[in-house]
């Protein structure tokens, strides 16, 4: 039997939905306002069309509290949560600075800057980096904690924290089967795509599984739900602004609840908290992490700079960007989309009644999957880069869309029988443990690279070892900050890579200047890593003069040449690295040093 099929509201979610999709689209490939506006249209018109969302009760308190489940709590089991935490920091270990002997990528850049708050030096001002102050403030507390295993410590935890809610969310509004695939998927995801770990969308994972349980587990009058996702969206806004997808639909969900019911009181009174707790929150962060003195050079990074890396990006690297994407992230994405498109569906045929038709707590949570879902893609490929740690986020918003999924399908399975009995907690199983076994594979793989990798800096460590006497600062000329961290090295000024000094559009002379001046006053060893990161121009002028980079704001300025010019009258080669190819370069006032190794 179904209810009374409301054809306004057919029309509302289909015209809502294939908005959300092009405005999700335009967005990404075009970074266009207008199109952020239609976005935030599509998303009222499914706000418009939720007084009766799925069928099934007002959406009320009272329809929140209870679970599917007899017996079932709105505050998470301690031990369910533990458990998905130990399980999640075990599969983590193949991340540990046990395995990898050196930290790669973001995660050097990340440390390099805590170790220098540690040291009293300010962020942005005294050392650069375009990420938010919350990543170098746990960066900072996990190093002088316990080193690098004190950041493996506590980003694994809020990992494996951020899994055990989302199991317990997933389980309180589809059920314990949903709960269990979802879960599973999100750690062969995190195994895919989550590369030596120690990067922002790691972080993030914590927060968007706390924003999803607020929003679907604590009423929405209560002051929890509000501070708490208020404080998500602060954390992931500054960790990194493309983060704060699902926290935001979370917001919008609860701020919907009031809106719906048409009480504006108590909707500004939900929207004073979450406002209030974001900027609270987010000065406490920039105050700690920052300070007064660091605010304008922290503008310059975080927002000029940011403005400038995506805005020189062709629309088909962002095209790029989303096929690697569901490439990289493969079964979790793909059946993700099929849980978003499967919401829409649901929404644009009306109620239904049933066995499929979810409770409150479901109906919160896949109407949040239907927001965060397209915001997360676009947020992701926004940048027309296809780093794999960049798809992180889409974890939490997509074992949310799965378990929507598996609710949909999950009476149909149950109504297959052998022999008597449901084939439902052998079907769950199966599914469970075929995830497990692809996530060991990943795991056995990422065990291997840690291999390859620590060999790779015993042998970098060893070559580099016979030119490190008598000097304090090294400049990786280019990209290879892990090795500052790793022999505890400074960079000779504020840039400890070149890549912000190469971006034509947002380099200044004084930028340039200063860093010549930091070089001439430190005498620095410099290793030029131009065999191995291709953005950055070889110092040697023959191999300068076939450099190139498809960018259009990508370059060497007037300025930039005369200090690589400077560079090669004071500085000469002396060895080529066999491992890496690199190029170091001595001082020529240094004396006698070793022939150069061509």
């Amino acid at each position: 039997m179904r209810a009374k099929h409301d054809t306004s509201r057919t029309i509302t979610v289909a015209l809502a939905a294939v908005g959300m999709t092009i405005a999700a689209a335009a967005v990404t490939v075009f970074q266009s306002l207008p199109a952020a506006g239609a976005y935030l249209l599509a998303v009222a018109m499914i706000l418009y069309a939720w007084p009766r969302m799925f069928g099934g009760a007002r959406d009320d308190d009272r329809a929140v509290r209870p679970c599917m489940r007899d017996g079932a709590r709105v505050r998470p089991r301690v031990w369910t949560v533990a458990v998905w935490a130990a399980v999640t920091m075990v599969i983590y270990l193949s991340r540990s600075p046990g395995f990898f002997a050196a930290p790669i990528g973001d995660g050097a850049v990340f440390m390099y800057v805590g170790k220098a708050l540690l040291n009293g030096q300010t962020p942005y001002r005294d050392v650069f980096d375009h990420k938010g102050p919350l990543m170098y403030l746990l960066n900072a507390a996990g190093l002088a904690a316990g080193g690098r295993w004190g950041v493996w410590a506590i980003e694994s935890l809020l990992i494996g924290c951020g899994v055990g809610l989302l199991f317990h969310t997933v389980h309180r509004a589809t059920g314990l089967c949903a709960a269990i695939v979802a879960a599973t998927l999100v750690l062969y995801g995190l195994e895919s795509v989550g590369d030596p770990g120690d990067k922002t969308e790691c972080f993030a994972i914590f927060f968007h599984a706390l924003a999803l349980w607020a929003v679907c587990c604590l009423p929405s009058r209560g002051r929890a739900a509000a501070l708490i996702i208020g404080s998500c969206v602060a954390a992931c806004f500054w960790l990194r602004p493309n983060n704060v997808g699902l926290p935001a639909a979370a917001a919008v969900v609860l701020a919907g609840v009031e809106w719906r019911r048409a009480n504006w009181r108590a909707l500004a009174t939900c929207a004073a908290r979450g406002v209030g707790v974001f900027v609270v929150v987010g000065v406490a962060i920039v105050l700690v992490g920052v300070g007064p003195s660091g605010l304008g050079a922290m503008v310059d990074a975080y927002v000029v700079f940011n403005l400038q890396y995506a805005g020189d990006v062709a629309w088909a690297d962002r095209y790029r960007a989303l096929l690697v994407g569901f490439s990289a992230v493969g079964l979790p994405a793909m059946l993700a989309t099929v849980g978003w498109c499967m919401i829409v569906v649901r929404l644009a045929r009306g109620p239904a009644v049933g066995r499929t038709r979810p409770g409150a707590t479901a109906r919160r949570m896949m109407l949040v999957c239907a927001i965060a879902w397209p915001i997360e893609i676009a947020a992701a490929c926004v940048s027309g880069y296809d780093f794999r740690y960049y798809y992180l986020t889409w974890l939490p918003t997509g074992a949310a869309a799965i378990a929507s999924v598996i609710h949909f399908v999950r009476p149909y399975v149950a109504s297959l029988r052998w022999r008597g009995r449901s084939l439902l907690p052998g079907a769950t199983a199966v599914a469970a443990m075929a995830v497990y076994i692809a996530t060991f594979n990943v795991s056995i793989h990422n065990f291997r690279r840690s291999a390859t990798h620590s060999t790779r800096w015993a042998h970098t460590q060893a070559e580099l070892a016979p030119y490190l006497h008598n000097h304090t600062h090294l400049l990786m000329w280019g990209h290879g900050v892990y090795v500052n961290v790793m022999l505890d090295l400074p960079a000779p000024g504020r840039f400890p890579y070149n890549f912000p000094l190469l971006h034509t559009a947002y380099v200044q002379p004084e930028m340039i200047a200063s860093e010549r001046q930091a070089i001439d006053r430190t005498r620095p060893l410099i290793v030029d890593t131009a065999s191995t990161i291709p953005w950055s121009p070889p110092l040697d002028p023959e191999a300068r003069a076939r450099w190139h980079v498809d960018r259009p704001s990508w370059g060497i300025t007037p300025e930039m040449a005369a200090m690589i010019d400077h560079i090669n009258r004071t500085y000469k080669p002396v060895a080529t690295m066999p491992t890496t190819g690199w190029v170091i370069y001595e001082p020529i006032e240094a004396g006698p040093s070793a022939a150069v190794d061509k």
